[in-house]
């Protein structure tokens, strides 16, 4: 039985949240760092961390489905 992949509701709330500030300032500032592209940024990063996770998640099934059972 495969194990089972990762979603994050929170990523995919931040990508909606991006697309909305961008559809309302693309250059939005809101200091201390705060700006649109930093906070794509950071979701790139998490969503390739992710990625990362269930790709090593597939490569353990596979390796467990290639063992041999004793």
């Amino acid at each position: 039985m495969a194990r089972r992949k990762r979603t994050s509701l929170a990523l995919e709330k931040a990508v909606r949240r991006a697309a909305g500030i961008n559809s309302i300032a693309p250059n939005l500032d809101l200091g201390n760092g705060l700006t649109l592209p930093a906070f794509s940024s950071l979701i790139e990063k998490m969503r390739t961390r992710e990625n990362a996770y269930n790709s090593a998640l597939s490569s353990l099934d596979k390796l467990y489905r290639e063992s041999p059972v004793s």
